[in-house]
């Protein structure tokens, strides 16, 4: 019987995740102690164990910055119900489209945020996931300095010195963004059964880009944008939006329908849950 796409989806990601942590953890030098390693293990999206070593006096939360992941996540969360409210009327490729930038923003630009701040506050001293990605000036600062940190963190404890060794530094960039397209392959084509090339042909395109602003010295956040977004429908493809945005979004809707806008709004509700 055929692998559901959301278990492939599950498998492939966190079977990726944890095998990285488990690289990363044979190479520590001193012992995380059992609170530390469980953070690390099942409440952190990264691979490097650093953090986790040693609890430290609670750090303050910038609330600027915390209120506004706060907004992201609500905003984002609001989208993804209108979305799924209105799903029988969108055009699958547009739902798929907009649902995949409503939890984007939901999870990478909302929970992504809070979280650093949440585990630093508990003594952790985390690096941040994302670091306004919308500030990028060009798309090394976006890719190295901006966006899912803990990737290049990764890269540069784990892949940077033997891929620097046998390709150079022009070399051993353009194989990390080989390994991200690959890692994607893993999340996004093999969950869906297809699509199969697209994110690491969206990955090596990054990877020339940038070289590209190296060699003809661009900084333009407008060129960075364009970059990012006309070519994401292959990193985000179709058979993956088929495959499992979409389905998402219907099923999200027959669970908001089971109930009229009026049991939404009554107080009766709260009242049966709590009998």
């Amino acid at each position: 019987m055929p692998m559901a796409p959301t278990l492939r989806l599950l498998l492939a990601s966190l079977g990726a995740i944890y095998v990285l942590k488990a690289v990363a953890l044979s190479r520590r030098l001193r012992p995380i102690g059992a609170t530390g390693m469980l953070v690390f293990l099942f409440a952190w999206p990264g691979v490097i164990p650093d953090s986790f070593r040693e609890r430290r006096p609670a750090q303050l939360i910038e609330p600027g910055r915390f209120l506004a992941a706060w907004a992201r996540m609500a905003l984002g969360a609001a989208s993804v119900v209108l979305l799924a409210v209105a799903a029988p009327r969108i055009p699958d490729q547009l739902l798929g489209l907009t649902g995949i930038a409503a939890l984007l923003l939901t999870v990478h630009l909302g929970i992504g945020d809070l979280l650093p701040w949440l585990l630093r506050w508990a003594g952790f001293g985390v690096p941040l996931l994302f670091d306004r990605p919308w500030a990028a000036t060009s798309l090394a600062e976006f890719w190295s300095r901006r966006w899912n940190l803990v990737f290049v963190e990764m890269n540069q404890r784990l892949f940077l010195r033997p891929s620097y060794r046998y390709f150079g530094k022009s070399g051993s960039r353009f194989a990390l963004f080989a390994l991200s397209g690959l890692l994607h392959e893993l999340g996004l084509s093999f969950p869906a059964g297809a699509g199969w090339g697209l994110p690491l042909g969206y990955f090596l395109l990054q990877g020339v880009l940038v070289a590209a602003e190296e060699r003809f010295r661009i900084a333009n956040r407008a060129w960075t944008w364009f970059w990012l977004i006309a070519p994401s429908p292959w990193l985000f493809h179709e058979p993956f939006r088929r495959a499992l945005i979409v389905p998402f979004y219907r099923w999200l809707h027959l669970l908001i329908a089971q109930n009229t806008g009026e049991w939404y709004l009554s107080d009766r509700k709260s009242t049966r849950l709590n009998s």
